[in-house]
């Protein structure tokens, strides 16, 4: 619609554009935010834990307690004026709903707003719950550690750091409640560091070469990060632009016989199927997961004595040092060719080396 005003009979107001830098089109689509004060309700957190801690001998100690946090009336973009499905033909026998004519069907001002504009709106909510063990060694006899496990869930409907701006079923914001993008089911972390007193006085050749050393080191081990399957199109026709969900029909998870089958085909790919026109899928966010993380983090270090006033620092830091293979998430996208494909990982191991002189 070129002029909205004139097909209700009333006068345009007056406005002034500059053509070489804007055009500006009817349907209207971009960011909403809130008409007035009272259209946005307040965010609210709540958070709760319970702890026990028992001191095992002189120096260690272990911790061992449940942390809980759920939040409410989140932030978060959604689409506002997605075009519900209307199923038939017409007397030629066209489709009532396609792609092209969704912003017809816009329920709010059809022509005006159109059915991509996205309104801010805290209809969204997160959850989570952990048990957390942690074993601690205080420094003492040249040697410190810290070793941590947790088993947690978290869930939300939207695990935005930008407001977001995409549901797979606009018309229910609960359809995307599943595991937030950073859940890890299991994670454990070992740190520590070893400070060796010998020849601490750096004393002759043998001295100056094997003291003034510290090592350190922290390893993760973690369980996959949540896998959420699209169907790479918008089968409801909503005129939203916004991936629908697949329908689920099988069980995703299958075992694999060699590095390769995982590369190759990380998940059951027939679990999945598109839905039918008209119709948002069945499977929701986050539903099995990806593969797990190993990695080991090193740094040697070591002071040089020249006088008393005066020393260099040598440092060697390893990233990843084993060099382990960390594969991301497959793709899960069923109009991709290479769905069910691991197309990329971690980065491998670095070293980097520094020398400074303190004085």
């Amino acid at each position: 619609m070129v002029d909205p005003y004139g097909s209700l009979g009333l006068v345009a107001p007056p406005v002034f554009l500059e053509p070489s830098s804007f055009t500006f089109l009817f349907p209207i689509n971009g960011l909403w935010s809130a008409i007035s004060k009272d259209s946005l309700r307040t965010t609210y957190v709540q958070e709760w834990n319970f702890t026990l801690e028992r001191q095992l001998s002189k120096s260690y100690s272990l911790s061992t307690g449940y942390i809980g946090k759920t939040g409410r009336k989140l932030l978060a973009f959604r689409p506002f004026n997605a075009a519900p499905f209307v199923p038939g033909t017409d007397g030629s026998g066209r489709p009532l709903s396609t792609e092209a004519n969704a912003p017809t069907r816009a329920p709010f001002l059809p022509g005006i707003y159109g059915t991509g504009g996205l309104y801010l709106d805290n209809s969204f909510t997160s959850a989570y719950h952990s048990v957390q063990l942690e074993l601690t060694k205080r420094f003492s006899k040249e040697f410190q550690f810290d070793t941590s496990y947790v088993l947690s869930k978290s869930i939300d409907s939207s695990s935005t750091n930008n407001l977001g701006g995409c549901l797979s079923n606009p018309f229910d914001v609960r359809a995307d409640r599943g595991r937030s993008d950073w859940d890890r089911r299991h994670a454990f972390v070992f740190s520590g560091i070893w400070s060796p007193t010998v020849h601490e006085a750096q004393r002759g050749f043998l001295g100056r070469l094997v003291g003034g050393w510290s090592l350190s080191g922290i390893s993760a081990v973690q369980s996959g990060s949540p896998v959420t399957p699209s169907a790479g199109q918008n089968t409801a026709l909503d005129g939203s632009g916004c991936s629908a969900h697949p329908d689920l029909v099988g069980n995703p998870i299958i075992t694999h016989s060699s590095r390769a089958d995982i590369v190759a085909n990380f998940f059951n790919r027939s679990a999945f199927a598109l839905p039918q026109i008209g119709k948002y899928g069945t499977a929701g966010r986050g539903i099995f997961s990806g593969p797990a993380l190993v990695n080991t983090d090193f740094a040697a270090l070591k002071d040089i004595r020249i006088r008393e006033r005066y020393s260099f620092q040598f440092r060697a830091e390893f990233t990843n040092l084993f060099n382990q293979v960390n594969f991301n998430n497959p793709v899960a996208n069923l109009s991709s060719a290479q769905n069910g494909q691991i197309t990329g990982s971690r980065v491998g191991r670095s070293i980097q080396f520094g020398l400074k002189l303190l004085w």
